[in-house]
């Protein structure tokens, strides 16, 4: 809509060049339509610097959010990197409590075994080996291995659940740890594609002032050769009034002078008659007396 504006003073102003030389008949005239032109070409670079300085500000916004968006890819590249970090980690964790499972099932199924043969046997094979004890002491020391022996199993057992648990627990933390970090990537990201259609915009506003201020230029441009048109006219009419008033003036003096030669030539003239005049009266009574 404004570029169409602009077409269209354009055209005004070029039709009013055209004309111009038709319409101005006095310099008075001239000089009020240049003084007219003159002011609107400088409300033309008003709106110039106006619109200059609104593009300067838009492009400082523009550099402010293309620094704050390269922080912005900048914190999520990192983010990215502890994100395969983490599954890495996840991995290792993963293989080490499979393994602490594998070891929990190894040493239950061999307590279970020891415990299922125990009961199958009952507390007989247990009275048989006291039984064939050499000595007091021997006896003492096998029931203490045996119940050792089955210590170690719960001891064992118990260390490997642990262990498990840990692992599981750690796994846990780190599948945790790493749910944050991509939810801490999600919104990193919707606020990288917050500031990249900021950008857009802005950009696509710094272009707008940039076609506004080319239209305005060219404007001014008809605006500056509209004003030397009316100057030439200015100076031709001022010339063609100095010769018209020299060439009265010239006209003039030499009426002035011409009238100035006949009033000599006539006053010459006149004092030639009066001098011839009194001789031919002295002529006249001489012959009177001598008749």
């Amino acid at each position: 809509m404004k570029k169409k504006a602009l077409c269209i003073l354009l055209v005004l102003i070029i039709g009013l060049a055209q004309i111009m030389p038709a319409y101005a008949a006095t310099i008075s005239e001239l000089k009020q339509q240049l003084a007219e032109t003159q002011n609107q070409l400088n409300a033309i670079n008003g709106q110039a610097a106006g619109l200059e300085g609104k593009k300067d500000a838009v492009e400082e916004e523009i550099d402010e959010l293309d620094g704050t968006l390269v922080e912005l890819m900048s914190s999520i590249a990192l983010l990215e990197e502890e994100i395969e970090n983490k599954k890495e980690e996840i991995v290792q964790v993963q293989e080490e409590l499979e393994d602490a499972i594998k070891r929990e099932e190894t040493q239950y199924e061999a307590m279970k075994k020891r415990i299922k043969f125990m009961y199958e046997k009952g507390n007989s094979t247990y009275a048989q080996l006291l039984f064939e004890s050499k000595s007091i002491s021997d006896m003492m020391n096998k029931a203490d291995y045996i119940e050792k022996l089955y210590a170690y199993d719960r001891k064992l057992l118990l260390q490997y659940q642990e262990t498990r648990q840990e692992v599981a627990d750690l796994k846990e933390a780190l599948e945790e740890e790493k749910s944050a970090l991509e939810a801490e990537e999600f919104e990193l990201k919707e606020e990288e594609a917050a500031l990249e259609e900021a950008l857009e915009a802005k950009r696509a506003e710094a272009e707008n002032f940039e076609v506004q201020i080319a239209q305005i230029r060219q404007s001014a441009a008809a605006y500056k050769a509209l004003i030397k048109q009316q100057t030439a006219q200015i100076k031709q009419l001022e010339a063609e009034e100095a010769a018209r008033k020299a060439k009265e003036e010239a006209e003039r003096k030499a009426r002035e002078e011409a009238e100035r030669k006949k009033k000599n030539e006539n006053k010459g003239s006149s004092e030639k008659n009066t001098a011839t005049t009194p001789s031919k009266s002295a002529g006249t009574a001489s012959a009177r007396y001598f008749r």
